[in-house]
C-alpha cells in the first residue's frame, strides 16, 4: 500500500501542535535558568558555540535583526546583547510568543 504525504498545511499544523503541547514542560524546566542568566547578564548563554561565533563573524551590532521560530525568544535576548539596533522574534508557537512576553 502506498503511504500519502501529509501536505504542508497539515504538517505544520502537526508541528504547532507537538511544540504547543510541550510548553508547559519547557516552561518548568527552563524558567529559573532563563531567569538566572537574565538577572546575571548572561545572555550568550543562550546560544550554542557555533551559533555564537557564527553571529560575532558577522557582527549584529548596530543592526536590525528577525528571528525566526524563536521559541521564547532567549536567543533573541542575546543577539540584542550583542548590540543589534532591533531585534523581533517570531514562532508560530503562541505559547512560546506569550513566554516571551
Amino acid at each position: 500500500m502506498e503511504q500519502t504525504r501529509p501536505s504542508l498545511e497539515e504538517s505544520v499544523i502537526a508541528n504547532k501542535m507537538a511544540w504547543e503541547a510541550v510548553v508547559v514542560h519547557h516552561k518548568a524546566s527552563q524558567t529559573e535558568i532563563i531567569s538566572d542568566r537574565i538577572r546575571e547578564n548572561r545572555f550568550h548563554e543562550f546560544l550554542e558555540d557555533d551559533s555564537l561565533a557564527e553571529l560575532r563573524r558577522i557582527g549584529v551590532a548596530g543592526k536590525r535583526v528577525i528571528q525566526l521560530c524563536c521559541n521564547n525568544g532567549r536567543e533573541t535576548l542575546a543577539i540584542l546583547s550583542m548590540g543589534a539596533s532591533r531585534a523581533v522574534g517570531v514562532d508560530l508557537t503562541e505559547g512560546f510568543v506569550q513566554q516571551g512576553k
